[in-house]
């Protein structure tokens, strides 16, 4: 999402008219900036202004306005992750090309740890809320979206998960659990009813 900062990430729009769009990003990309490069697919690169950042510092979240209409995600229908379900992470490691691995979700984990120590199965037990799933992901992977595999967006991903720091999963934020937040900022933008 930002280009020439010194952090680089994904993002997801959720919602376009002809002017704007908004994304949903996880919020430690941004850093303390309040504008940022948005990189689109064809070359583009509108400055993007951080309308909202979560409030709790350990929810990942974040929306960045672009001053450009870009096609947002479906989320009629976003949902839930559910253990043992099929996922799909969709990221941007090191900003340059865009990947989808698929997975499954694994289950679900609490709160992050700082950013100097990996999350690993074994200091990750005992936490609830972050989504697991076992999608290899990369560093620049931040702010892409986890979706079940019928297509609703379940997460955005918020940190890698390793082994022998070798990647063997994501933690992402899931989105049902936030949707009041959002659509305090975005009432248009985010209608779940579950999948």
């Amino acid at each position: 999402m930002s280009r020439n900062f010194p952090h680089r990430g994904g993002g997801i729009v959720i919602y376009s008219n002809k002017q704007e769009s908004f994304i949903l990003t996880a919020q430690h990309i941004l850093g303390a900036t309040d504008m940022v490069f948005v990189d689109t697919h064809d070359k583009r690169y509108p400055v993007g202004k951080v309308l909202w950042r979560h409030s709790d510092p350990k929810i990942d979240l974040a929306i960045v306005s672009a001053p450009i209409y870009l096609p947002a995600v479906s989320l009629a229908s976003c949902g839930q992750a559910m253990k043992g379900e099929p996922v799909f992470a969709v990221g941007h490691p090191g900003g340059d090309l865009w990947s989808s691995t698929k997975g499954i979700v694994k289950g679900f984990f609490n709160s992050i740890l700082s950013e100097d120590k990996d999350i690993t199965p074994a200091n990750a037990a005992g936490r609830s809320s972050k989504i697991y799933a076992d999608t290899y992901t990369l560093g620049g992977s931040s702010g892409g979206g986890l979706f079940a595999e019928q297509g609703p967006l379940v997460g955005i991903i918020s940190q890698k998960v390793t082994l022998f720091n070798t990647p063997i999963g994501a933690l992402a934020e899931p989105i049902f659990n936030h949707l009041e937040e959002i659509n305090k900022v975005l009432p248009e933008a985010i209608h779940c009813t579950g999948h």
